[in-house]
């Protein structure tokens, strides 16, 4: 199902009588697991140089969880948002805070920004640049693209 409101009409009937009831169902990416992926050139295109190899969890509430693949033990937090295509996340791949909510507070953190793209049964995937931030001194610097798809696997 796409991301967002999907009309769907129930049609029932017995023969003499009809009903038709019109509902709306609101699917979000919370709750969520997505591959992801990063590259280095700032001037390329998002499908090219993308090495997947990180697995995102969206919660509900905002956060996210990171798992870098084949690596244990490697858990990176922060928070993410969607407004209405513009998808957009601070996350710190090696931060030892418990809290999501405290990325991006503090050093040096990862901040993407980019369009999501439905593609109905299928899902949807996300494309766009990412940047290092950081807070002393304050500097944002584009990095590359990166890309993200929804993943069947669930986060471990």
């Amino acid at each position: 199902m796409a991301v967002g409101a999907t009309p769907i009409v129930v049609v029932v009937e017995n023969g003499n009588d009809r009903v038709e009831i019109s509902l709306t169902v609101e699917s979000t990416l919370s709750e969520s697991y997505w591959l992801f992926g990063r590259n280095n050139d700032k001037e390329g295109d998002a499908h090219q140089l993308i090495v997947i190899s990180r697995q995102l969890k969206l919660n509900s509430d905002g956060t996210l969880q990171v798992k870098i693949i084949n690596e244990e033990g490697s858990l990176g937090v922060g928070v993410w948002s969607l407004n209405g295509n513009l998808f957009e996340m601070h996350v710190c791949f090696s931060c030892e805070v418990a809290d999501s909510l405290e990325v991006p507070t503090y050093d040096e953190h990862s901040f993407y920004s980019g369009t999501l793209v439905n593609y109905g049964s299928d899902g949807a995937s996300i494309q766009g640049q990412w940047y290092i931030i950081r807070f002393d001194p304050d500097s944002s610097t584009l990095w590359g693209q990166f890309g993200g798809r929804i993943s069947n696997a669930n986060y471990d």
